[in-house]
């Protein structure tokens, strides 16, 4: 895919506002899974010489799959350890209020072999990826490609739902945004926070995203900070 052209993907809000853990290179592998299953594109072109090519998997080159997730050099060991770390991580959508939780696991399996790498989606996940009609969020992968941190990548998805609605900014719980991305335990001093999540996440979307003007700010009600408001130019993100 080169990164000159505007490449949108389509993802179900439920899917972008869910909580999980992930770091870059895993959340990107599942955007490129998205990306084929929405064009209905398989990959099986690449795998012509396959014998049994399986309909249920995702074909990438090797070439093709390093690209997508800025790797340089060592593709295979990269391949190995983000597929190997998705095979043990899911998504969990939680209402507490109803007292329902479902959780899902992202990959059932993965190949790589011959250069050819093969992914195998969790079938109830392509729900979150695929026939969207409604409430869901176009992200501009060329954009997402040349971030590094799972920050600006989730703030990116998150703030892209309230642009599209044409709003500028959006107001979290602090404790609720820490659990979308996973990160309950950790960080519990502010300062680092705001440096290795906050400043991170700001630096790379104002790099990124020309004009799009982002910013945050921790809000303190009464001595502790409890809540934390995204402002950004909406327009900016609705090219």
């Amino acid at each position: 895919m080169s990164t000159k052209m505007k490449t949108e993907l389509n993802l179900a809000n439920a899917f972008i506002q869910s909580k999980f853990t992930l770091e870059a290179m895993e959340i990107k592998l599942l955007y490129a899974i998205a990306y084929k299953l929405q064009r209905g594109d398989s990959g099986l072109n690449i795998v012509d010489l396959l014998k049994e090519p399986d309909d249920n998997a995702i074909y990438y080159t090797a070439q093709e799959m390093a690209e997508f997730l800025g790797i340089k050099k060592n593709a295979y060991h990269h391949f190995y350890r983000i597929c190997k770390s998705l095979m043990g991580k899911n998504i969990s959508l939680k209402d507490d209020s109803s007292k329902k939780f479902r959780i899902i696991s992202f990959l059932i399996e993965a190949e790589y072999n011959n250069g050819i790498l093969k992914l195998i989606p969790n079938p109830s996940m392509i729900p979150f990826y695929t026939n969207l009609t409604s409430n869901y969020t176009k992200l501009e992968l060329t954009q997402i490609m040349e971030m590094k941190s799972i920050s600006a990548i989730r703030i990116y998805s998150l703030i892209k739902i309230k642009a599209q609605q044409n709003k500028n900014v959006y107001l979290f719980e602090l404790n609720e945004f820490k659990e979308l991305l996973g990160l309950e335990k950790k960080y519990n001093r502010i300062q680092d926070f705001r440096i290795y999540v906050l400043e991170t996440a700001k630096e790379e979307l104002n790099k990124v995203i020309p004009n799009i003007k982002f910013d945050y700010e921790l809000v303190k009600i009464g001595k502790t900070y409890k809540q934390l408001r995204f402002t950004f130019n909406g327009k900016a993100l609705n090219y």
